[in-house]
């Protein structure tokens, strides 16, 4: 009998040790999860986009993310680790109504616009929110300080997230040929991430105004100013190359674009490089297609409202021989000391 009750203690401590050393790594697991920084442990941060019956228009640090030019409903998600900076970061959100149409934004219009931060496991966490609907933006994440070892919620003491008073302010703008009543909603955020300063961040200035609010006589005479001439010439150089099939001579053009690429998304040293050279390779070398004949009349350039990068659509652009089929390629330029560098 003496025996059966020791060895029923023996299990019952036996059951009551496993008991607490799972409490134990449960407890730890959760530390370890409040602990750990998902800002600095290789996130994937994107902007998530959910809008309706308006015309949106979003920038990061000045820089585009997304466009659409009509009302329908869209949901769409895109990766901003390339635009993100420790520090500040100026969300903006443009709701953008036709004033030939209409004065006002449509009564139903809805927009709403998310950081997230997805962590080392994939999981999604909600940084921010800017939010538009019935006429206002009262459900916007409010300004405060919020806590990224704790899913982000608010705290006034520990909080290493700070956002700021979402704002709105409604004024009209010309884009090209089109004037709109615009609705610019904009929002702070000031976070840590493992990046380093983004080059394009620190550039010069190629416009000192909105290049978006610009009268089509305006944006050709731009196109005679002595730089943006240059950085033509610098298009049709990388062009020739890939026609004469000579990738080698220009694939370091893209050191800046590739290097903090590789950075941005954590991949190995010159994966990106070595993309893009075997991508430049493949299409100066396939005979079912060709590049299409340089017309600089024809090649649109963007500045960035940032004012710091410029854009040319369809830099280098290819055409199937037998389907309209098109393969191009966009190339982001910054400025500095006189010299164009490609960014992104």
């Amino acid at each position: 009998m003496i025996k059966k009750l020791l060895l029923i203690f023996v299990i019952l401590l036996q059951i009551s040790c496993a008991n607490n050393k799972e409490d134990n790594t449960n407890k730890q697991t959760k530390d370890t999860t409040m602990n750990s920084n998902i800002l600095l442990n290789k996130p994937i941060f994107k902007i998530r986009v959910e809008k309706e019956n308006t015309e949106l228009f979003i920038t990061l640090n000045g820089e585009k993310i997304y466009t659409s030019y009509n009302k329908r409903i869209d949901m769409f998600e895109y990766p901003v680790n390339l635009y993100l900076t420790s520090g500040e970061n100026i969300l903006k959100v443009k709701m953008l109504s036709d004033t030939k149409e209409q004065k006002e934004l449509d009564k139903n219009a809805y927009a709403k616009v998310s950081l997230l931060v997805y962590d080392a496991n994939k999981t999604k966490h909600t940084i921010s929110q800017v939010i538009y609907t019935n006429q206002d933006i009262l459900n916007s994440t409010k300004e405060g300080s919020y806590n990224s070892k704790d899913e982000f919620k608010e705290d006034k003491e520990n909080g290493d997230v700070k956002i700021s008073k979402t704002t709105i302010k409604k004024y009209e703008e010309t884009r090209t040929t089109r004037p709109y009543k615009t609705y610019e909603l904009t929002q702070k955020i000031n976070l840590q991430t493992p990046f380093p300063r983004w080059k394009f961040l620190d550039s010069d200035d190629i416009l000192d105004y909105n290049f978006y609010n610009i009268t089509m006589d305006n944006y050709y005479k731009l196109k005679e100013r002595d730089d943006i001439v240059a950085l033509y010439k610098f298009v049709k150089h990388i062009r020739d190359s890939i026609e004469k099939k000579d990738i080698k001579s220009i694939i370091d053009l893209f050191d800046e674009r590739n290097k903090e690429t590789e950075i941005a998304y954590y991949y190995d040293k010159n994966h990106t490089k070595n993309e893009l050279y075997e991508l430049l390779v493949n299409d100066a070398n396939d005979e079912d297609q060709d590049m299409l004949a340089w017309n600089p009349k024809k090649l649109w350039f963007y500045i960035s409202e940032g004012g710091k990068t410029i854009t040319i659509k369809n830099a280098i652009k290819f055409k199937d021989k037998n389907e309209e089929i098109y393969n191009f390629y966009t190339i982001h330029f910054r400025y500095e000391n006189g010299s164009w560098i490609i960014t992104r």
